[in-house]
């Protein structure tokens, strides 16, 4: 359960922060959003 649930977390963060970033470089398309979004 602490395993699966640190893993929510890991995800929920990398989406707030793929969010932050997508806000503020609107990137073209999908895959630059998560090419911004995970570094």
């Amino acid at each position: 359960m602490k395993k699966n649930q640190g893993l929510i977390t890991l995800i929920i963060a990398v989406v707030v922060i793929g969010g932050i970033f997508y806000s503020q470089n609107k990137p073209k398309t999908t895959a630059e959003f998560f090419t911004i979004g995970t570094g």
